[in-house]
């Protein structure tokens, strides 16, 4: 048995997401495909657009064998700490042999090289980081600087990024699995034009928020996704039950105006700069995504601002250990899989509540708002059945 792993958020998943889980089978010849996968919340600060037991699903329909949910104060945190969680999943399985990921930059020397560095921290670049940090830039900019020219351009690019820290965090845990960088197929990360076969997340997201579109929805899906998936993407999106930052605004005011400025300092992201910025504008809030704007700042980025919200939303007060991970789904093929990571494995597999200190709290508040939009009656949590898929690879 040959195991991969990939790390991902399928948010939602399209054809480069495809593109990337064949590519990973054909370059390795991988019996099992093993995807750690964000839940309600993701990377970026904001909800999902669709829940994580239909992305699991997808991901099922198309080469997965086994979703795993990554925890959400990981997955919905910083690059560094969104790979360490995952990397640790991976890594305590016990059954992994390699980390497959998507890169724009799939020269995996350079990118060794660069974690390397980060890993190192000489006190050359420790002091020209805190130089950067004094003269106002962002943490990300700060880094960069403090780099080689060489190593700050794969920073430059989020998937190269995240392939960086997925290094760096195996070289910290001294693991055995190999990274695998695979090319980027199609659209940028960020990019939001409907082009080529393979239109990024973001622009398929875009798709939704613009009226305009809306009667091109059908035939974008069908072109940018696979069909199945744009079947299902569509049929949520009939029934009202995609989510949207903005479904959280009153929410997150309700939050903001509640806590003291301790439990909002206690979140991972938020600085004393940041709070003060919070408490001069607190009544000045319309929604989530207007305040993220009014908070934004020279050094203090977009995504953090962000990020920092939804801590504040889900009342995350830091990373905790990880001893137990949730099964989202897997293929009936694939049940040996699960039998010999019960065996390896040093983390306890869920796939029922049974006692279990599992935080649902995010899952609960995100079927709140999907269920109001949809209006249909909430299911609980643990009573979700799991994805199994039987469809052929």
């Amino acid at each position: 048995m040959t195991v991969a792993g990939i790390i991902a958020e399928y948010n939602p998943f399209h054809n480069g997401h495809l593109f990337h889980i064949e590519e990973t089978r054909r370059l390795t010849g991988c019996s099992h495909v093993i995807v750690i996968m964000s839940g309600s919340f993701v990377q970026r600060g904001a909800p999902a657009l669709i829940d994580k037991h239909l992305r699991a699903k997808m991901a099922l329909c198309h080469g997965a064998d086994l979703v795993l949910e990554l925890p959400c104060p990981y997955a919905s945190a910083s690059a560094e700490r969104f790979a360490t969680g995952a990397v640790e999943i991976l890594d305590r399985l016990n059954m992994v042999d390699m980390l497959s990921f998507g890169s724009e930059n799939t020269d995996l020397e350079q990118i060794t090289r660069t974690a390397n560095a980060l890993c190192e921290e000489t006190p050359d670049f420790s002091k020209k980081l805190q130089k950067g940090l004094q003269t106002g830039l962002t943490f990300a900019q700060a880094r960069a600087a403090a780099l080689p020219a060489e190593y700050a351009a794969l920073l430059s690019r989020p998937n190269t990024l995240l392939g960086v820290e997925y290094c760096r965090a195996l070289r910290k845990r001294h693991s055995p699995i190999r990274p695998l960088a695979v090319p980027r197929r199609g659209s940028g990360h960020h990019d939001t034009g409907l082009t080529g076969p393979a239109a990024s997340a973001s622009a398929l997201r875009g798709l939704f928020q613009h009226t305009s579109f809306k009667n091109e929805i059908p035939r974008q899906l069908s072109r940018h996704m696979p069909a199945d998936a744009a079947d299902m993407l569509y049929d949520r999106y009939r029934q009202n039950g995609l989510v949207f930052t903005d479904d959280f605004s009153q929410l997150l005011q309700y939050r903001i105006l509640l806590q003291p400025d301790d439990a909002l300092l206690a979140c991972p992201d938020v600085s004393p700069e940041l709070l003060n910025r919070i408490r001069r504008c607190q009544y000045a809030f319309a929604s989530f995504n207007q305040f993220a704007d009014l908070l934004k700042t020279r050094n203090m980025t977009h995504s953090r601002i962000r990020r920092s919200l939804i801590q504040i939303l889900l009342n995350i007060h830091g990373y905790p250990p990880i001893n137990e991970v949730r099964v989202l789904g897997f293929r009936r093929e694939s049940a040996s899989l699960l039998s010999e990571i019960h065996k390896k494995s040093s983390l306890r597999l869920l796939t029922s509540q049974n006692e279990s200190t599992y935080d649902i709290s995010a899952d609960i508040l995100y079927d709140m708002v999907q269920c109001r939009k949809t209006g249909r009656d909430m299911i609980p949590e643990w009573s979700k059945p799991l994805q199994i898929s039987g469809k052929d690879r």
